[in-house]
């Protein structure tokens, strides 16, 4: 989706929010030579300690960084005029961003663990199969209002703290690596936006706390806004939203509904939504526009749980596509193909992986001779990549009189492709 707005409402919207200063603080110089030093400390202590690897301990010291970048999305979708933003430091290349991604990736087998964690649609249509619904049942949804600039650090350290000891299997050396790194990351925050550096230091990005959920509610709307109520009633200074309906409700990009003794689903477009498809005249590899209807289509029978409700989605698809340039010799076989698949298979993750399986056993047992040990040719994609490739394999013979030349070049040329730059990337190269 594309937003166009007034420069000086995006800025105003920006500025509403930074000058929040229980959030943030401006400072008055660039800190990022006395962070790096910090960071490099951190580190080689860890590394002193033999906590993480020599090699660990020179990818998580960048060698060049970036300031990151504050902006924000415009919430489209809430009833505000202007829109409220989505706040987003964009932290590529930035001083912390690969002790982060390090942080995270050890945090992640706890995040799983939690009862509450949902992965994604799949998962909680896995969940959702299972349920025996009745007629007394509600449906509710809460939405956490900034989750992450609200935790208090000491709070958000004691409950990562407790995870790792009741649940981890990491020794004390490496917990208390993670805990330090984590305090690290929190208040060694910074940001530029209009040429500003303020100071982000209530955030916690590194534990994934979902800030949307859903209940299956016995009892009443009023019991259910108490409950709510007594959500919003903590010291945290924790906000929530919610939604009640004893019929039916959105959660993600499902429409959830109880019907008899099981749950139907189907899949809900919010009302601002666009035509996000590919254009299919944009400058891409030809495959690609066959793989993104299989894929699309394959998603709504997974997320429709009736026929009915599957073909009325497929025929608001197709018109989609059809507005994108898509013609139906790429639709229908698409459309055929997902409808003869069981969305039961589709549900579960080892269908899915034996049908990605046995798609990469029909590629390698196509190309086995011919991509073994064989020169590859990278280029940028353009529209004149697929006449480029075939100059090479029509002229590819010539070198074959070189003896050398013809061991290397006897099974062919590899062709891969890199991604062109967008118009993306010129508007927001940092994003």
């Amino acid at each position: 989706m594309i937003v166009v707005m007034d420069a000086a409402a995006y800025r105003t919207e920006a500025m509403r929010q930074l000058r929040d200063i229980t959030t943030y603080q401006k400072l008055r110089s660039n800190p990022s030579i006395i962070f790096k030093n910090e960071l490099e400390t951190l580190v080689s202590n860890a590394q002193s300690n033999g906590v993480i690897s020599l090699r660990v301990k020179n990818y998580l010291i960048p060698s060049e960084t970036k300031t990151p970048i504050f902006y924000h999305l415009p919430k489209v979708h809430k009833v505000e005029c202007p829109p409220v933003g989505r706040p987003i430091v964009s932290g590529i290349q930035s001083l912390n961003e690969r002790l982060s991604e390090y942080i995270d990736i050890l945090l992640q087998p706890l995040v799983t663990r939690l009862a509450s964690y949902v992965q994604d649609t799949k998962h909680i249509l896995q969940i959702l199969n299972d349920c025996q619904w009745h007629s007394s049942y509600s449906w509710g949804t809460v939405d956490v209002t900034s989750l992450y600039s609200c935790i208090p650090h000491d709070r958000g350290l004691r409950a990562v703290s407790y995870h790792l000891d009741r649940y981890s299997t990491y020794d004390s050396l490496l917990k208390d690596f993670i805990l330090d790194a984590i305090s690290h990351l929190l208040t060694h925050n910074f940001f530029k936006f209009d040429g500003d550096s303020p100071f982000l230091s209530h955030v916690v990005v590194y534990k994934r706390y979902v800030d949307n959920l859903i209940f299956i509610w016995k009892d009443t709307e009023s019991t259910f806004s108490q409950f709510v109520d007594h959500l919003n009633n903590n010291e945290l200074n924790l906000k929530f939203t919610s939604n009640f309906s004893s019929t039916n409700i959105t959660f993600l990009d499902l429409e959830l509904r109880g019907f008899g003794t099981h749950i139907e689903t189907d899949t809900y477009r919010k009302p601002c939504s666009g035509n996000s498809l590919l254009r299919a005249d944009s400058c891409h590899p030809s495959h690609l526009f066959k793989g993104i209807p299989l894929g699309q289509f394959l998603r709504l029978r997974r997320n429709c749980s009736t026929d009915e409700a599957f073909v009325k989605q497929a025929c608001l698809l197709r018109d989609r596509f059809l507005e994108r340039g898509y013609t139906m010799n790429l639709l229908i076989p698409a459309f055929a193909n997902s409808l003869c698949k069981s969305r039961l298979d589709l549900l579960t993750r080892k269908s899915m992986d034996r049908l990605i399986t046995q798609k990469n056993k029909r590629i390698t047992k196509k190309q086995s001779v011919s991509n073994f040990n064989v020169p590859i040719f990278i280029t940028t994609y353009s529209r004149q990549f697929y006449e480029i490739k075939n100059v090479i394999q029509k002229f590819l013979p010539v070198l074959y009189n070189d003896s050398q030349l013809a061991s290397v070049l006897k099974n062919g040329c590899k062709f891969v492709t890199r991604r062109a730059s967008t118009l993306g990337n010129v508007l927001s190269p940092t994003i």
